[in-house]
């Protein structure tokens, strides 16, 4: 969470974008409890949905307003996006601080990067003491190196490291742990959801251009998504396949128009991508319903 109130700056070597923060140090203005007549939407992820890499008013939740809302102002989007924070970090912030503004939908973003490297360094839910706050949890000694960069995580797989950092395979029961953790924290997230008459948005993207790229996905969550489709009230939406259909249909189009060269965040450019495949995947859907179920 950032400072309440207070500016901050984005600061990489190729940008510099400052934040303006709310009462509760999210990158946001000043949310009222009290809800208008318009439908309200609440997205929690990392700095691609705070918008490291942009301007504020260019991260993909601020386009995706101006998307929603370009015939009349029927949505109020509010960005709980947060740096360096992960579902299990959201679910709790949404928990105990979030649900008071009774959202009707939750965006909550999920990539490979939430697993192999948040998850696998901090932990799950057991990194939360019972009065929900952060328990630390020893970071191995490569952290600061591989948080450098998108494109750092890059050379790393180029010589045959994981996103551990680690010359070794993910293992079946690695693989079982992590799926089964993600599935425990999705059940949790989508009871206070349903207690709070929200609709629960899984929104999977790619953790980075090489992983658009790339043939296969840096992780699959189909154990997952099989498991969660069982939640009627849960929507799983796939954006990584989209990704690449875009850059297959145009092949003029470089990808690294979209992309920082070495930060490897989404420019504006990417943002405002990000937010069309997120409209058209969730929004334009015919089964899409603002209805819990």
């Amino acid at each position: 969470m950032w400072t309440a109130d207070t500016p901050h700056f984005i600061q990489k070597p190729e940008y510099r974008y400052i934040r303006q923060t709310n009462s509760l140090g999210l990158p946001d203005v000043e949310w009222n409890r009290k809800k208008d007549t318009r439908r309200r939407l609440l997205a929690l992820g990392d700095s691609f949905t705070e918008g490291d890499g942009a301007p504020q008013d260019s991260c993909y939740v601020s386009l995706l307003s101006d998307m929603l809302n370009k015939d009349s102002a029927t949505w109020e989007l509010m960005n709980a996006g947060v740096c360096g924070s992960d579902p299990f970090f959201n679910y709790i912030n949404y928990k105990e601080r979030l649900a008071v503004y009774k959202p009707d939908i939750i965006i909550q973003s999920l990539s490979a990067g939430d697993v192999l490297t948040d998850m696998a360094t901090k932990g799950g839910l057991n990194r939360f003491s019972n009065d929900q706050k952060l328990t630390p949890l020893k970071s191995p000694w490569w952290e600061p190196v591989f948080a450098i960069s998108y494109v750092s995580r890059a050379f790393f797989y180029a010589l045959g490291y994981n996103q551990q950092l680690v010359k070794q395979t993910l293992t079946k029961q690695m693989k079982n742990d992590y799926d089964a953790e993600l599935i425990r924290l999705f059940e949790a997230y989508d009871s206070i959801a349903l207690e709070n008459n929200a609709r629960l948005y899984i929104v999977i993207r790619p953790d980075n251009k090489y992983e658009v790229m790339d043939s296969q996905p840096y992780y699959d969550f189909a154990s997952v998504i099989g498991a969660l489709r069982q939640h009627p009230n849960i929507q799983i939406v796939e954006l990584l396949p989209m990704y690449k259909e875009y850059f297959r249909a145009r092949e003029k189009s470089n990808i690294d128009d979209y992309y920082w060269p070495v930060d490897g965040h989404p420019n504006s450019r990417g943002y405002g991508l990000m937010a069309s495949i997120t409209y058209n995947a969730v929004f334009a859907r015919p089964d899409f319903s603002v209805e819990k179920k």
